[in-house]
């Protein structure tokens, strides 16, 4: 990281009623990533997406930390498409 760059602040955020995880930085949308539940069971990652100015920033990361560790903590398994 550049000394002259303020570290950014990312929020990732859960809305269980459209099975979404979002990520922002500094108050932007950055990317998000949904998922289905199966068989209240299996947690399947349909889909993840970032937007250009956010690539290859973590974004991915920080949404698929979240995802995971919500699931898990749900006792579900885990399935990415």
């Amino acid at each position: 990281m550049r000394d002259d760059v303020a570290p950014s602040t990312v929020t990732v955020t859960h809305r269980t009623e459209i099975e979404r995880f979002i990520c922002e930085r500094d108050g932007q949308r950055a990317g998000f990533l949904s998922y289905t539940l199966e068989r209240r069971k299996t947690f399947v990652i349909d889909c993840v997406e970032v937007a250009p100015e956010y690539r290859r920033d973590g974004v991915v990361h920080e949404l698929m930390n979240a995802a995971r560790t919500w699931a898990r903590a749900h006792g579900l398994i885990v399935v990415g498409v």
